[in-house]
């Protein structure tokens, strides 16, 4: 638990209050489409802006230990809503982990969810976390190429071990954004 708590602060350290809008030019993530089999979630859900992360990702925390649950994966974060679509006071997202299917009770305002997006349009964001918008609107475009639509709200996934100390221009976040032709 406390490699996920310096995690939490790593990431509360370098988290801003949303997406930007353009990708740097040294930033050039491959997109393709992954299949992704269902997996259990433990998450909280929350409505409010982007600069609430720090207060979110402590309480669940707190939450999964004192029902000692473990993850079983890294941390995610799912994006109801686009910064774009609404103002940051009404941004709807969640934050949780993946954890072990037998897991069967879960109290609120913890929920156990299932993440049943078959298909992905997957790419690896890598610098802070606050520009992960970049990467986001890197893979729209390239559904809109290839295609394809949106079918479900966008995923990121931490990937940096919590463990080691990454500078922001490191930071790795695989984003999902479920898709269909």
């Amino acid at each position: 638990m406390k490699k996920i708590i310096l995690y939490v602060l790593m990431f509360t350290l370098t988290i801003a209050s949303g997406f930007s809008s353009s990708v740097p030019a040294s930033q050039n993530p491959e997109v393709k489409i992954k299949e992704i089999s269902p997996f259990p979630f433990c998450s909280i859900q929350h409505k409010g802006p982007y600069s609430d992360m720090e207060q979110v990702i402590t309480e669940l925390m707190n939450l999964m230990q004192s029902q000692n649950i473990n993850p079983a994966g890294p941390m995610i974060t799912i994006y109801f809503t686009s910064p774009e679509e609404k103002a940051p006071a009404n941004a709807e997202w969640e934050i949780g982990f993946p954890i072990m299917s037998q897991i069967a009770v879960i109290r609120e305002p913890l929920h156990k969810k299932e993440w049943n997006h078959p298909q992905v349009a997957a790419a690896v964001h890598t610098g802070p976390y606050e520009n992960t918008g970049d990467t986001i609107n890197v893979i729209f475009d390239w559904m809109e190429e290839n295609g394809y639509v949106q079918d479900g709200p966008i995923l990121g996934k931490y990937l940096n071990m919590p463990s080691e100390y990454i500078s922001p221009n490191d930071l790795k976040t695989e984003i999902w954004v479920p898709c269909k032709k």
